[in-house]
């Protein structure tokens, strides 16, 4: 009575009156109050202005929030449900308070906030979608039907509004999809007739929802019906049909009306694909229709499925953009070019559609990168989407000329112009100065397109006239204006983690991925050469450029350079002749160093002062680097790549250009020299390896790649040594009277009156020359080139050894001269001649011994002989355990203030067999005295043994090394005095030490060492046993050492998984990973430490912690014990360790998937369900904001997680936000097979 009196007394006007009215309406309907319905329904029924004013105030009322829309509004949902009742409602008098309501709530969606619908609002707003769509007369009806569809797929759509759809589901499911296909599709007709628009597609939101009961879809789709027809041509079934296509080929079903569907689409989707193209300039609606129809075509050539019809309309659509009646943008011709290669793959080899297809496609791939690459350079490569669309471009179009076999010849001289020019374009702007660009891979992309196309061209195509051959390529390539530049640049390459839980992109994605500009240049260079090098001519000063940009070491870009240098003097490409001498790499190189032949006027040439310049480039530092991991693999001759350089057009075989005469020098005597003594300045290209062991001098052993810190110092021993014997020779004095022997007693007697007067000048230029060979053996040996030589008998390739030997022999005699001993600054001689002379007769007893056993084997073999068996053991290839011992005690021996100096002097004056000769050429020399060491004084045992370690660690570089080292027991040695190390304060850094060494036996040893470290041993129950009863901090109390345990670990683990992974496929079992949670539980304890000085100390042992925990899940093939609730680490250790995480997504993947696949414990103060509830949500909120791309198996693994503990912890059932999340969760299942499964193991959770 109140608001009647307030309604009668006020002054208000109509507008208003209409208005507060409808207000009072609703809220009188929520209140059960019934005494004003009859007069305001009256009031509502009159056919007047004033009520659609007052509509229109209603509607502004709730736009103000006069009635409330930022939480639950009984109100607002009054309002639908009114609607809802009335629309339902068969009662003829009720049409105009019909029309009336369904007016307001269309006027309500321009300002509808589906964030604060609740889930009774959408059921309601599904219910009124359902009524309406079986009566669908009048516009009116469609009008609100079209939103309320537009507003329930966004709610299945979206991952926040995921605990709205699945009370919608439920609804859905009572209709029934058969009915709730049938009221989609009749909506879709009505909206088809109106030329409406929708934001999207309610079928498909569905669908993507879960796609598992619509076969019924598939059935409706094959009627042949005109209404059906239209629906297609309008693209208003794309959105769905493109849905179900794609989620049935990644559930793989097999239903026959399955198949039906998705042939029937593959011929709609062509026919569509035919009309969407033409009008791509004026409709920019239809570029989502273009990528979804892409995409459907795509699965269903992999899937098998015909599309001709795509063929053909392809075929016309390149032909379109040729003659330029078709205009597209650079992303849409290469989304066109993409489904060229997926069409083509998926027809059969014979088919001629299939030649035209790749042809066009390809043609068209070499006219967009040029354009491309001018607005890539134009723009600095600031345009990420740009840089994007020219790498997948470059992907696609080196995928297309693998399949050049398919091209015609009418084809192949068609394109010779076009591939020209994007030749020329390649080149122009792939070597272009990229100081200015964030990364110059796309532009190392270019460089690689240029290399296939010429390694993989026939001969066919370089007779065409106006191609361009591989010499005119190389001579543009030198002549460009950043060519320094560019062969000189080193870049760091960026690198993901192997094993990362980020999903990869495809793979023409990944062409230009870690591509480096200097090295596909090499590369490139390389190519041209090998493949024309008659027509390669390089000058002076484009040597002087590559030789500058050369380290001399054995990374991978200084290989590439050492072969192109190689290439250059083999093929004679040069304009002078290359000597020795002229090899003055880095810095140190000048570009107009070569000795100019032809020049008569030149002063003589001094060969003493010419080796000076490698003497002052020579780094002692370098040097022990190079000793601290011997590169084993490096070769005489620079290996080739095969994807780099061709064969077929070699103009002739390179080993029949080498001269092989080193091959004798070393083989006469052990340490001797051949009679010809006279300086050689021939090429490096001179020192050969015989063809019977090329395979396995040719082996790039993982072990030999750098394990340091940086860039790899190590010098190449392959080009440093021939350089070493070089020098040695160019000084070495000529014997007197060597040019006499032949003359006959007579002439000697009748010439000796007339030398005696020459004989005197001839004796002080001897003196000389003696003197000055002792000089520069000295220095060679100072700077620690013998200590090179000596090493590099442990090397594979048996050149490279010949070439040490020689030099070994050439600084032994310098040791032995007359002018040597006389030289009083040359203290550390006699020391050094002592090592050199033992391991001379150490080699020699060896010879012995294996020419004594092969002539047991078979008589036949003589001295002499030439055979294989013969080559073996001319130079025997010592293991870098006695190689490196020799090569430091050689440098420990010139100083005679190093520590060790007197150790090493001692042990080999201990030696008496043989008179002296070192006998540990396949032993462990001096390791078990010196870490077992008996000295008093207890620094100087420390001493020996951190030096024993440490030599240990640098000679382990194979699977030889580490079988010498398993059959005298040091595994097992070290391993026993872990333990000790780990009680001692002052013991740390032999405790580092011994870490370094293990993980060094296990990288280096392979499949030897993981059999004996983890097999027999036991090392990974060792890892987790010696720090399980002891305090973190105490055994590891400094953040890198942490981590080094943690690299151990990982290291480990990895080998672990390689060894059994490789039984496993041949036995045809997995076998279950029994260490992984006492692991795992190691790994979160030393994170977990605490003792970490600073907070960056803190990051890297938490960054080292997530990636061993992520090799141990990877190493685990069964996961049959993730499930199990008794563990090690409890639910806490784990949540912390989460919550130290959540500023890396990559760190938090990784310890989410890891821990989640791992047995946990419970305590007594985690009942109360805070600590499973923080889990829970940092895991499902993780996922919801996919911030990272999970794999299938990962997101299966935390949901089933998550499961676990809701059925542990009772309270987490009731946390009504938790459910809330786990229902927003539900459509990342539904994207992944088997997904929906697993979700729905949560149903009686939610109710």
């Amino acid at each position: 009575s109140d608001i009647e009196t307030i309604l009668v007394q006020s002054t208000l006007n109509t507008v208003d009156v209409e208005g507060i009215m409808l207000v009072l309406f609703s809220m009188l309907r929520s209140s059960g109050s019934q005494s004003m319905n009859t007069e305001l329904e009256s009031s509502l029924m009159q056919d007047s202005d004033e009520t659609m004013t007052g509509m229109k105030v209603v509607t502004s009322l709730l736009r103000h929030n006069i009635v409330p829309a930022t939480h639950h509004c009984r109100a607002a949902d009054d309002i639908w449900k009114e609607c809802c009742t009335v629309v339902a409602s068969d009662n003829p008098k009720q049409l105009r308070l019909k029309h009336f309501l369904l007016s307001v709530v269309l006027r309500m969606f321009s300002d509808a906030k589906v964030s604060v619908i609740s889930p009774l609002l959408a059921t309601t707003m599904f219910h009124l979608w359902a009524a309406l769509s079986d009566d669908l007369e009048e516009k009116l009806s469609v009008e609100v039907c079209i939103h309320l569809s537009d507003c329930l797929a966004e709610i299945f759509s979206s991952p926040e509004k995921g605990h709205l759809a699945w009370p919608l589901y439920q609804s859905l499911c009572k209709m029934g999809m058969a009915a709730f296909v049938d009221s989609c599709l009749l909506t879709l007709f009505k909206q088809d007739q109106l030329g409406r628009e929708s934001k999207r597609c309610f079928l498909a939101s569905v669908m993507s929802y879960d796609s598992t009961n619509f076969v019924c879809l598939a059935k409706v789709l094959l009627k042949n019906d005109d209404k059906y027809e239209r629906l297609w041509q309008s693209g208003l079934l794309d959105m769905a049909a493109s849905t179900l296509v794609m989620k049935t080929y990644t559930k793989g079903s097999s239903d026959e009306a399955v198949e039906g569907i998705m042939s029937k689409v593959a011929e709609v989707a062509g026919n569509r694909f035919l009309t969407l193209l033409p009008g791509m300039e004026e409709n920019k609606g239809a570029d989502l229709s273009l990528e979804m129809i892409v995409d459907v075509i795509e699965k269903l050539c992999f899937g098998g499925y015909n599309v001709s019809e795509t063929v053909q309309c392809l075929q016309e659509v390149f032909g379109s953009l040729e003659k330029g009646t078709l205009v597209l943008s650079a992303q849409h011709e290469i989304q066109i070019v993409r489904l060229g290669i997926c069409v083509a793959a998926s027809i059969q080899q014979e088919e001629m559609n299939e030649s035209i297809v790749i042809v066009k496609a390809f043609l068209r791939c070499c006219k967009l990168i040029p354009k491309l690459l001018k607005k890539v350079v134009r723009t600095k490569g600031v345009e990420e989407e740009l840089t994007m669309l020219l790498e997948m471009l470059l992907g696609y179009t080196a995928n297309l000329w693998e399949r050049k076999d398919c091209f015609s010849d009418d084809a192949i001289s068609s394109s010779s112009s076009i591939v020209d020019s994007l030749i020329v374009s390649c080149l122009k702007y792939g070597m272009m100065d990229t100081s200015a660009f964030a990364s110059s891979s796309v532009f190392g992309g270019c460089l690689k397109i240029i290399r296939l196309i010429l390694s993989q061209s026939s001969e066919d195509r370089f007779a065409a006239e106006g191609t361009i051959w591989p010499g005119q390529v190389h001579a543009m390539a030198i002549s460009h204006s950043a060519f320094d530049l560019a062969v000189s640049k080193k870049e760091e390459l960026s690198t993901r983690l192997k094993s990362s839980p980020i999903s990869r992109s495809d793979g023409e994605s990944q062409f230009c991925e870690g591509l480096s500009q200097q090295q596909e240049l090499i590369r490139l260079l390389l190519c041209c050469v090998s493949l024309d090098a008659s027509h390669v001519k390089i000058s002076t000063d484009a040597w002087g450029s590559v030789l500058s940009a050369y380290d001399a070491s054995t990374s991978v870009t200084d290989g590439l350079l050492r072969r192109l240098l190689f290439l250059y003097d083999a093929k004679k490409c040069c304009e002078n002749e290359i000597l020795l001498c002229d090899y003055q790499w880095g810095a140190m190189c000048k570009k107009h160093s070569l000795r100019m032949s032809a020049d008569e006027s030149a002063p003589p040439f001094d060969e003493q002062q010419s080796w000076e310049w490698f003497l002052d480039s020579l780094n002692h530092d370098r040097i022990r680097s190079t000793l601290t991991q011997f590169p084993i693999a490096d070769t005489l001759m620079p290996a080739a790549e095969s994807d780099v350089e061709s064969e077929f057009r070699n103009a002739s075989n390179e080993n029949d250009q080498m001269d092989t005469g080193m091959d004798d020098m070393s083989e006469s005597s052990s340490f001797g020299v051949g009679d010809d003594s006279d300086g050689n300045n021939s090429s490096t290209a001179s020192l050969d390896e015989p063809k019977e062991v090329t395979p396995a001098s040719k082996i790039h052993s993982t072990t030999d790649i750098w394990r340091g810190t940086g860039e790899d110092p190590r010098y190449s021993p392959g080009f440093i040594l021939p350089l070493v014997l070089g020098s040695l020779e160019a000084n070495f004095p000529k014997e007197r009277g060597a040019g006499k022997e032949s003359q006959g007693a007579d002439e000697m007697e009748l010439d000796k009156d007339d030398n005696d007067d020459d004989d005197d000048d001839e004796s002080e230029e001897d003196l000389a020359q003696h003197q000055a060979f002792s000089v520069i053996a000295r220095r060679l040996c100072d700077r620690g080139c013998i200590s090179l030589a000596i090493a590099s008998l442990s090397s594979r390739c048996p050149s490279v050894r010949k070439v040490a030997v020689a030099i070994c022999g050439l600084f032994l005699r310098a040791l032995e001269m007359k002018e040597s001993h006389e030289m009083k600054s040359w203290r550390e001689r006699p020391q050094q001649e002592m090592i050199m002379a033992s391991l001379q007769r150490g080699l020699t007893v060896r010879r012995a011994m294996q020419i004594k056993k092969l002539s047991e084997a078979d008589d036949r073999v003589e001295l002499g002989s030439t055979s294989v068996s013969k080559q073996r053991f001319n130079v025997t290839m010592l293991p870098a355990l006695s190689a490196v011992f020799l090569a430091k005690a050689m440098m420990i021996v010139s100083r005679p203030s190093d520590d060790m100096y007197g150790a090493m002097n001692k042990y080999f004056l201990r030696l008496n067999d043989y008179h002296g000769a070192f006998q540990d050429c396949f032993g462990l020399p001096a390791f078990l005295s010196l870490y077992c060491s008996s000295s008093d004084d207890l620094t100087r045992c420390r001493t020996e043994r951190n030096w024993a370690l440490l030599t240990l660690k640098d000679s382990t570089v194979d699977e030889f090394c580490y079988r010498i080292i398993s059959q005298h027991h040091v595994p097992e040695l070290i391993m026993s005095s872990f333990d000790s190390l780990c009680d001692q304060v002052g013991g740390k850094s032999e405790l580092s030490l011994t870490i370094d060494v293990i993980q060094c036996l296990i990288q280096s040893g392979g499949s030897r060492s993981a059999t004996h470290l983890i097999k027999r041993l036991g090392l990974l129950s060792w890892l987790h046993g010696v720090i399980s009863w002891r305090s973190i901090s105490t055994v590891l109390p400094f953040a890198t050492l942490k981590c080094k345990f943690l690299q151990l670990i990982t290291t480990a683990v990895t080998s672990y998984c390689d060894e059994y992974s490789n039984s496993d496929s041949l036995d045809g079992d997995q076998s279950i990973f029994l260490e992984k949670v006492p692991l795992a539980d190691a790994v979160i304890q030393i994170c977990l430490d605490g003792s970490d000085a600073s907070s960056n100390e803190s990051h890297t042992v938490l960054a080292a912690a997530c990636g061993t925990l992520w090799t141990i899940h990877v190493a685990d093939k069964k996961q049959g014990l993730a499930m199990q609730r008794v563990g090690l680490t409890s639910l806490a250790q784990m949540t912390n360790l989460l919550t130290k995480c959540v500023e890396n997504d990559e760190l938090f993947a990784q310890a989410l998937i890891s821990m989640s696949a791992l047995p946990y414990s419970v305590s007594g103060d985690e009942q109360d369900g805070h600590t499973p509830q923080l889990f829970c949500e940092l895991a499902l909120t993780f996922m919801l904001e996919e911030r990272v791309r999970l794999c299938r198996g990962d997101t299966i693994t935390i949901l089933k997680r998550v499961y676990d503990l809701m059925s542990i912890f009772s309270k987490l059932r009731e946390d009504t936000e938790l459910v809330r999340t786990i229902m927003q969760c539900r459509h990342i299942a539904a994207s992944i097979n088997d997904g929906v499964q697993v979700w729905d193991s949560f149903i009686p959770f939610l109710t």
